[in-house]
Order: C-alpha cells, then structure tokens, then sequence
C-alpha cells in the first residue's frame, strides 16, 4: 500500500481484506451495486481470480472500503476531509474517494497488501446518509467507470444486465427520445395501454428504453437516462410514495396514467374491497408529481380536471395486425348477434343491462366473454370464459 501511496498521481489505496474463514471480505467498491456501492468479491474464496483476474490484479477502483484505507494526507487535506456533517456511520470513506476522484487523484486497490479482519455486523444503512450520497453523486454512482454499464449492479455482479430488451444497446448516446414505461401489468390495462403502444413506438423507430414491472431503483434509472417515464395506475400510498422519491432524482418527464376512475368505485365492484378509503388524496397527490396525465375518455378527464392543467385523452385501441387477420362471425344466424365482454369487476355493469338479456333473449344470440353470472346463462346463446391477452381477438371475434 504505500509503494502506491508515494504515487503522486495516487491519493488513496485500498487492500485485499480476508475473514477468519479466509474467504473475501473487501476488495474494492463498486458504485451503485446492491445499493449506493459494495464489493462485488465478498465471499469469493482466498485464491479465487475474480471476473477477468481482477482479484489478482492491481487496478483503480472509484472508491475503497473504510477499514483498509490509506489516504495521501496532502490530497485529504485538499478536498475537505471526511465530510462528518452529512455522513455518519456509512459511506463517508466513499464520498472522500469520489471528491479524491473529482480533483484528479487515482484510487488504487491492489491484492498484494492483505488485511485479516473480523468484520463486526455491520451498522444499518441510515436512509439520510444513501440519500445524501445519491443527491450529491447518483450521476457518477451509476456510471463507475470501473464497472462496463451493461453489467448488473443488483444482485451478481459482473453477470450481464438482463432488462427487457435482448442484446447490448449499441449506441454511446441515445439517437431517439428515450422512455421507461412501468405498466401495471403485462396481461390486461398495462398490456393495452402501455406495453403494445410501447411495442408499436419502437418498432417504428419513433423512440427507445425499457419497460420494466414494478419501480426500478434510482441507480438502475439513471443509468436508463429516460427523458420519459411513464407510471400506470399508481395509486396506493406505497407506489406514490416510490413516485416521490423519483422526483428527488430524476429530471424525466413523468407521466402519469390510468384508464378508471378508482376515486369512487361501484359497491359492486369486486376490486373495491382492496381500496384504500383516501383514494382521491393519494391520487391527487400522486397525479400532482406528475408533468401529464392520460387517461382513457373524456369523461374521466373531466373528473379529474382538477386535479392537474394537463390531461390528454387517449382511447384504448387495438392494434390493426393483431385483429385483421380474424374474420367475424355476423350473419351466421337468423337472429342478430349480440355481446358483452367484461370480468368480476363489472358485475354492477351487467347488473344493469340483466332485465334487457332476459327479455330479448328470444330475438337476439346474446355472446358472453370473460364473465357470464348462473343466472342469466339460460338466456345466453354462447359463453367464452376467459382466455390469455393474445387470443382476445380470435376469442372475441364471435
């Protein structure tokens, strides 16, 4: 360590530090892995190489574990010290690096010097100290230049980044505008409202990105760099709350999106029970993070008109190859063909329309698909339960 510490060009120098079982401890910190940063050789055994050797070789790192830290006292004195006023138990010793990085220094780790140390439990991660570093550096934390940004930072590292989209983006800068779109689903609202419209967009060369089920993290999305981030039927306390910590840190647009309108459901919904009773302020809150609303008629943007000075309408569509090839079956009886489609959730709905199946059942072929309740199916001509998304349109075309 101090053979690189004479190094002027060196401001800090980490070591190779082992546990009583002689397994790795500590070997250099990755940016963003797991978290803010972690070694990404913890547990490897005492003579394992590492991804491409590196637990071999010494090599620069963007920042070095606390307890084996030798720092140039000149280059600490320069940037500041720790910085004990924002930082308490964790990532302070990253923090130096990262500022020792800023100013010009190099941070060495090499496998020569060994440190055997019975690493106590460590400290809980205290969410003001994660939050501070990622307000000061998320840029660099997701771009370690120590670590090729199409490996993953969660969970192995060096194991490639699995996304939603095959192959390795080959361009260094985005060539059209980028998108994250988080759909609520993948096999019903979220498939026809956000992940085929996200489909056609792209393969016409209209934009780029990822979508992704659930909120990825802040690291995972700066390095995404959306311009655009579109957040499906957020509305419990737990989605908006994600949805305030995203706009702690990053400058996306955000649009917001929902095709319902969860503030006052029917009794008879079967959803409803799952509702939280404050749903017109957690969505109002959630909306108000928000650059855009869409949502699906114009009556629901009217109802949420004050809610927010931006909403567009966008009617739920079908994309024209998913349904030209289906041939119809009108006129292939004597009487007309009539249908209804709808699941548990729209019970009232059909509710309202029961007395009319009844009464008309001996001049029209009433079509039920998705949901048809005991009592009317002696009046229904034919029944289609429900099926996957892809065969909506050849079970439907009845």
């Amino acid at each position: 360590m101090a053979n690189h510490g004479q190094r002027p060009e060196v401001a800090a120098v980490g070591a190779k530090m082992m546990r009583p079982d002689g397994r790795v401890s500590r070997a250099g910190q990755v940016l963003g892995l797991n978290g803010p940063a972690n070694s990404p050789f913890t547990n490897e055994t005492f003579n394992a190489k590492g991804y491409m050797q590196r637990l071999q070789a010494t090599q620069n790192w963007s920042a070095v574990a606390l307890e084996s830290l030798m720092v140039d006292r000149q280059a600490f004195q320069e940037v500041g010290g720790f910085d004990e006023q924002h930082f308490g138990e964790n990532f302070s010793e990253t923090d130096l690096c990262l500022r020792l990085g800023r100013a010009g220094y190099l941070v060495v780790w090499t496998p020569e010097a060994r440190l055997g140390l019975d690493l106590l439990p460590g400290m809980a991660t205290r969410e003001q100290d994660e939050e501070q570093l990622y307000r000061r550096w998320l840029p660099a934390i997701a771009r370690d230049p120590a670590y090729n940004p199409n490996l993953a930072v969660f969970n192995v590292a060096f194991s490639m980044e699995p996304g939603e989209i095959t192959g390795w983006d080959p361009f260094v800068e985005p060539v059209l505008p980028t998108v994250v779109a988080l759909p609520v689903d993948r096999s019903a609202v979220g498939h026809y409202r956000v992940v085929q419209p996200f489909t056609e967009l792209e393969k016409a060369g209209w934009v780029q990105g990822r979508l992704i089920d659930g909120m990825p993290s802040m690291v995972g999305l700066e390095r995404l760099d959306p311009q655009v981030i579109v957040l499906q039927c957020r509305y419990s306390k737990g989605t908006v709350e994600q949805m305030e910590q995203l706009s702690k840190y990053s400058h996306a647009k955000r649009v917001y999106e929902l095709d319902d309108y969860v503030v006052n459901v029917p009794s008879k919904n079967a959803h409803g029970r799952n509702m939280p009773s404050d749903m017109e302020a957690i969505v109002r809150r959630g909306i108000g993070l928000c650059d855009r609303v869409v949502v699906s008629t114009q009556p629901l943007a009217e109802k949420l008109a004050h809610m927010h000075n931006d909403i567009r309408v966008v009617p739920n569509m079908l994309a024209p190859h998913l349904r030209s090839a289906q041939r119809a079956q009108r006129n292939t009886s004597r009487k007309p063909r009539v249908g209804w489609g709808g699941g548990t959730s729209h019970r009232g709905d059909l509710e309202l329309i029961a007395d009319v199946v009844r009464l008309l059942a001996d001049e029209v072929d009433w079509v039920f698909f998705g949901m048809c309740p005991e009592a009317l199916r002696p009046y229904v001509r034919e029944f289609h339960p429900v099926v996957p998304l892809n065969l909506y349109p050849p079970s439907s075309r009845a």
